[in-house]
């Protein structure tokens, strides 16, 4: 089932009809896939709002709290959609949706509108089979590094596996092309290059050489280790999930992963820091069907909360980062050089 509601949206009635519309098909066919393949469906409460950070600060439980404030702002985009769980078991969903995409009547935005109402509902998919299978890992005793890597393996791991489940909802319900041409739509119709073009921004000069920099001001004194970090960290997990996004829209299109195969595979960013640990959590999602069993999914997610998670530590240590937890919980972060390429002295 699906309840719709609009909250501070300036986008006019037939235009809420018809978002109200498109959230009832694709909810219908995310739940008709489901059955086939015998996993649970979920019921969902949409908002639809003219001020997504207000929204999701509101609804948003204080469970599912954490350090940082919601914000839209990411490294190479900004988010249109927020899922919170209304259920413990993961049946049933508050999605909360900008209304920016809605406010232009055309074939492009329509689209567009159902790529992100698809994507939020695949989000739903994981997280409702995650809580089914009762998998939780574990979050005592870790280093601040460990933590974060964490955050970075799961992430992107669901990001890339929801970005699969949207493309699979949007051929279901879309064509690209007329007539004889038409073709099921895919997330590389509506994304092209764009992906790619911010990964090319944000690898050759975020984290490259933005990242080693960042470390060796630090060592310079130029700024506390807490803003060291602190950004660092955020930096790193924006950067993931847009390489698994990126990464979602080429295997859509059947290119080569952008990051492993593509164009950047060479990049420095992706050579010294981004290239292993996106590599294993890519081979880890792509071991098991997007569309899982609960005990297949939380096997899944076991391995990138070890695998992926060491990954993701040797990143940071090319870095010059270097975690311990000491006695009564207290965390000791050792800094070094960064790595950089041979021929840069910076």
């Amino acid at each position: 089932m699906v309840s719709f509601e609009a909250e501070s949206s300036t986008a006019p009635l037939e235009l809420l009809a018809r978002v109200e519309f498109m959230c009832v098909v694709l909810h219908g066919a995310i739940l008709g896939v489901l059955r086939r393949k015998r996993v649970r469906g979920f019921s969902a409460r949409v908002v639809l709002t003219g001020d997504i950070v207000a929204t999701v600060r509101r609804l948003r439980p204080p469970a599912e709290e954490d350090s940082r404030m919601f914000t839209t702002e990411r490294l190479g985009g900004t988010v249109m959609g927020k899922i919170l769980p209304s259920t413990a078991d993961g049946s049933s969903f508050t999605i909360i949706l900008s209304d920016a995409v809605w406010l232009e009547d055309n074939a492009e935005a329509t689209a567009h509108g159902a790529s992100i109402i698809a994507h939020e509902l695949g989000h739903c998919v994981v997280e409702s089979c995650r809580r089914a299978s009762g998998y939780t890992p574990s979050m005592t005793d870790l280093t601040m590094g460990e933590s974060v890597a964490r955050e970075i393996a799961g992430d992107a791991l669901e990001e890339y596996r929801v970005g699969q489940i949207e493309n699979a909802v949007l051929g279901a319900v879309g064509t690209s092309g007329k007539g004889d041409d038409a073709v099921p739509l895919a997330l590389h119709h509506l994304y092209g290059d764009d992906y790619v073009h911010a990964l090319d921004e944000i690898l050759t000069g975020v984290v490259y050489p933005g990242w080693p920099d960042r470390v060796q001001t630090y060592r310079d004194w130029k700024i506390s280790m807490e803003d060291m970090w602190e950004g660092l960290a955020r930096s790193a997990w924006e950067a993931s999930v847009l390489i698994a996004h990126a990464a979602a829209v080429a295997l859509s299109a059947d290119e080569p992963d952008p990051i492993t195969e593509g164009e950047f595979a060479d990049a420095p960013a992706v050579s010294l820091y981004l290239g292993e640990p996106w590599e294993c959590i890519r081979d880890i999602a792509d071991s098991v069907s997007v569309l899982c069993t609960p005990a297949a999914s939380a096997k899944m997610e076991e391995r990138v909360y070890t695998e992926g998670v060491d990954a993701v530590l040797a990143m940071f240590g090319e870095l010059g980062l270097r975690f311990t937890l000491l006695p009564g919980g207290r965390h000791h972060l050792a800094v070094t050089a960064p790595a950089r390429l041979r021929d840069d002295h910076s």
